[in-house]
């Protein structure tokens, strides 16, 4: 037994199978019946399972070989078991991943489909390659291999996640796809096409491999790849062609399985010929040898490595790494950059393209060497990153004339590029790209004219006519205008406004006149869908010509005027009346709230008035008359509100059913009456949303059990969020908030730590934290900022930051929000672009931003444009940040979600702050600052 220890190979042969771990995944059969069931995903699954573990094939020990199939293989059970195997695979094994099941595209991402998955909302029920990026990317195994066997895998495996590119000091991150792309992953009456062949591998009934029992990943996908195609060759054109594909990266051609029989066997032979004696002194002279070797080779090969660096892209980004290719060791190689530098900005003929390296010597500047590997379009986009727009706008511009109209692709993209750094001696050539049929060349030269000469842009965008086919364009460009707002600002809005009368016009040119502080035509606002009158109200309050007070007080005029009109009249009164007077109440309830519009009942001597409820049950009893009780629900509960809201001693109330089965009642109350608005019944299918909506206007703590209850029940998530709010508001002591994490919507998980916390907010702290590494708690950084009251609150926030967190994308978006300069600098200033990226998109919330970026400018690769760029980011927050400051408060919510709404442009940090500026001063939040 010590000479089978030390003979070349039996290291493989008696430990591989302990430093290898798997999930397997198999699915047949699926819960939503919209999915065709499979037959032999699940018994290949357990098959393969079976050949991992046995103990005369590649010995993999049983606790390291998780198999789940059908019905255990939900969302619930699979992603957990891969975060376990992700979490304890150590630096010196390796993982292995198989699904076999069906796969879809979703938005965004590819979903591998489970046993629980629901068609109609894949993006939730799947397994997505967003969720498996955020499981593997802290993976520690040296080795990992995803192997996929489902229609459409490619999409997954041609557009490997983040993870999948990044070798870095690990052996192979693999993802192996049963087929293309745009091909199909098939099952005979044999099993299936792909995975038989690769379970006579693994069981050693097929050898692939000039050694015996040991199977590199080459020689698999080489052998995987002609089984198949010699299979649907055999089959005279029944099935359709499929090819095994792969996406990743490795360092050497890895050993993937070792089949421990065949191994032995070798070794057995080994024993036969050579006496321990022998080998002994063999293996003694070759350590000696090796040895030797190490120390006089060391020095020059650490020479190698530090006098070279090497390009590679991927395809998302392109990354400068410094050391030499296929070589690794002391630290090698060091990525020193990536840069978000996609394939369509090669060269078609650069080394890069066809997944090689570039290497270069250090004596030559990495910006000449990338340099020379792009297209003309990526060299302009190069020399904006370094600073030179001139030049990047001359590259351009000779691009656009070399390419010409056989490409129309890279003349679209140079055409962009030459846009966006053209100057004012450019007005013409853009005008003219401003006709152009390309929507995005249109785009970048509408904004380009706003920048250097507004109406020309104003004209151009009217030349192009106010047709709905131009209407995306038009919208798009109303985020360029600036102000000051002048005549021609105002001409082209109040034409847009007139020929796009469609709702979600309304709100961009809205949030444009706001922006802009233009005051344009109101007709044309009011004739809007009621659901923007709110907005409408805020904008002529604030820039329509009348002040926030007379404007309340004039809405509430016509209120009451209208309300004695339909109350004193016939049906035709009604029926004109009360659509009137639903848009007028719209109003009023965004305005600050002005005395009520029912006259107050009046005692004693003198003859009594109508009460407001009276008034109301005559309004109800009216609609009545011209219609079913049930109808014009929404109408009725927004009056109630807008009662409810302006009318002192007027409240709403719940009333819980008095035996189960029986409806719920929401109601008006003044003193002793009450008049009930809407009945609804309470149980697991839905709640009126428009009972939700005026359970928003109880103001009695005493509601607080039925509000609960009501909480309880099957609502939308945001409505639920919405009631969780005003137990909030209301001050009711928190009740346990776990039953409403199952949803995993982030508003309404917002919302129940902040409950929590109004009542505990160092245990809602707490509780949040302990989620950092949970896939689903994608709410932590909006949470967190609603929750940081104070320097100890910070202090709490950054200690769990420092332990560890395997999700980089959330521990740097949460470093960022909550960090010191330096460890924000050090993000910005990181090589990894992904990481950039996130730390830019969340520092707009700090308000030391250009603080932060003068820290880690010295770090940077490009720091000129680095400077410029964050010098515009913090001139666009504060302009954002000074509207908000001038917005009176009652008036700030309707305002920022007419920003949030309609602002694309917005970054993740910007619009946290907009929230929580918000809340601030509506709620209170952050919870318990000064």
């Amino acid at each position: 037994m010590v000479l089978t220890s030390m003979l070349s190979g039996s290291i493989q042969a008696t430990a591989f199978g302990d430093l290898t771990r798997a999930v397997l995944v198999g699915v047949s059969n699926f819960e939503d019946k919209a999915f065709r069931e499979l037959k032999a995903c699940a018994p290949e699954t357990e098959r393969l399972g079976a050949a991992l573990t046995d103990p005369a094939g590649c010995r993999i020990p049983d606790q390291n070989v998780d198999v789940v199939v059908d019905a255990r293989a939900t969302l619930d059970q699979v992603i957990p078991l891969l975060q376990a195997a992700s979490s304890a695979a150590t630096p010196d094994q390796i993982l292995i991943i198989y699904f076999a099941g069906h796969g879809e595209k979703i938005e965004g991402g590819f979903g591998l489909i489970l046993h629980d998955t629901r068609q109609a909302d894949l993006a939730r029920t799947a397994l997505t390659s967003a969720q498996l990026d955020r499981i593997f990317s802290g993976c520690r195994a040296r080795g990992l291999l995803i192997i996929l066997d489902c229609c459409g895998g490619a999409a997954l495996a041609e557009n490997a996640p983040a993870f999948m590119q990044r070798v870095g000091q690990h052996d192979f991150r693999i993802l192996l796809s049963a087929s293309r792309v745009d091909q199909s992953s098939w099952e005979t009456s044999r099993g299936s096409v792909f995975t038989k062949h690769l379970i006579d591998v693994v069981e050693g009934t097929t050898q692939v491999s000039a050694t015996p029992g040991q199977v590199y990943f080459n020689d698999l996908l080489r052998h995987l790849r002609n089984s198949v195609a010699e299979e649907i060759a055999n089959a005279g054109g029944e099935l359709p062609p499929q090819e095994p594909v792969f996406n990743g990266g490795y360092i050497d051609d890895p050993l993937i399985f070792v089949h421990t029989g065949e191994t032995l066997k070798q070794i057995r032979v080994k024993v036969q010929r050579y006496s321990q004696s022998y080998v002994r002194a063999r293996i003694r002279f070759t350590i000696l040898l090796i040895v030797s070797l190490l120390l006089l080779g060391l020095g020059g090969f650490w020479l190698v490595l530090d006098q070279h660096y090497f390009l590679q892209a991927g395809d998302r980004s392109t990354a400068v790494y410094h050391g030499y290719p296929g070589l690794s060791g002391l630290g090698y190689p060091k990525l020193l950059w990536a840069a978000e530098v996609q394939r369509n900005f090669l060269k078609p003929d650069s080394p890069l393209v066809n997944n090689e390296t570039v290497v270069a010597r250090r004596t030559q500047p990495p910006f000449a060497t990338l340099l020379a590997e792009l297209s003309p379009a990526g060299q302009s986009m190069l020399w904006v990153w370094a600073g030179q727009k001139e030049e990047a706008r001359r590259r351009a511009k000779a691009g656009m004339d070399a390419v010409g109209a056989d490409r129309p692709n890279d003349w679209a993209e140079l055409a962009q590029l030459f846009a966006a750094n053209a100057t004012a001696a450019d007005i013409a050539p853009l005008e003219v790209l401003s006709r152009h049929q390309n929507v995005s060349v249109v785009q970048a030269a509408l904004r380009a004219l706003a920048r250097l000469k507004r109406t020309d842009a104003v004209e151009a965008l009217s030349r192009r006519g106010f047709d709905m086919n131009q209407a995306g364009i038009h919208v798009n460009a109303l985020k360029y205008w600036d102000r000051p707002c002048d005549d021609t600002l105002r001409d082209y809005l109040n034409k847009f406004q007139r020929a796009m009368s469609y709702k979600q016009f309304v709100r961009a040119t809205l949030e444009t006149a706001l922006d802009t502080q233009c005051t344009i035509d109101l007709d044309p606002l009011l004739a809007a869908d009621r659901a923007y009158l709110g907005a409408v109200a805020t904008y002529w309050a604030t820039l329509g010509g009348e002040t926030p007070g007379a404007l309340a007080k004039n809405i509430q005029g016509e209120i009451a005027v209208t309300i004695t009109r339909i109350a004193e009249g016939d049906h035709g009164v009604v029926q004109k009346g009360f659509p009137i007077l639903d848009r007028l109440v719209e109003m009023g309830l965004a305005l600050p709230k002005t005395d009520c519009p029912v006259p107050a009942t009046e005692t004693g001597s003198a003859p009594a008035r109508q009460s407001v409820i009276g008034r109301f049950r005559q309004l109800m009893a009216a609609l009545d008359g011209v219609s079913s009780p049930t109808a014009f629900r929404y109408e009725r509960t927004r009056l109630a509100a807008y009662l409810a809201a302006t009318c002192k001693g007027v409240t709403v109330i719940l009333i819980p059913a008095e035996q189960p089965g029986a409806q719920w009642s929401i109601a008006l109350v003044q003193g002793t009456e009450q008049q009930i608005v809407m009945q609804f019944a309470f149980n697991s299918s839905n709640v009126p949303i428009d009972a939700i909506q005026l359970a928003e206007y109880i103001t009695a703590p005493d509601q607080a059990a039925p509000l609960q209850e009501l909480a309880a029940g099957n609502l939308d998530a945001y409505w639920k969020s919405r009631i969780l709010r005003k137990l909030r508001l209301l001050k009711v002591p928190a009740a346990p908030i776990n039953p409403f994490f199952s949803r995993g919507e982030v508003e309404l998980q917002v919302e129940a730590y902040l409950w929590q916390a109004s009542s505990d907010h160092e245990g809602a702290l707490r509780a949040a934290l302990a989620r950092l590494n949970d896939p689903t708690a994608e709410f932590l950084p909006a949470l967190l900022t609603l929750l940081d009251k104070d320097e100890s609150s910070r202090a709490v926030i950054m200690r769990a930051l420092a332990g560890a967190v395997s999700d980089e994308t959330r521990r740097t978006a949460l470093i960022t929000l909550f960090g010191t300069k330096d460890q924000v600098a050090e993000r910005l200033a990181s090589p990894q672009s992904e990481i950039r990226a996130v730390a830019i998109d969340y520092l707009q919330f700090r308000d030391d931003l250009l603080d932060v970026a003068a820290v880690a400018q010295p770090a940077l690769v490009m720091p000129t444009f680095f400077s410029a760029n964050f010098t515009n980011i913090a001139f666009h927050r504060s302009r954002i940040r000074a509207d908000l400051a001038s917005t009176p408060d009652w008036a700030i919510a309707v305002r920022s979600k007419l920003m949030l709404d309609t602002r694309n442009d917005l970054s993740s940090g910007l619009r946290l702050w907009i929230d929580r500026e918000t809340r601030r001063r509506t709620e209170g939040l952050p919870l318990g600052s000064e």
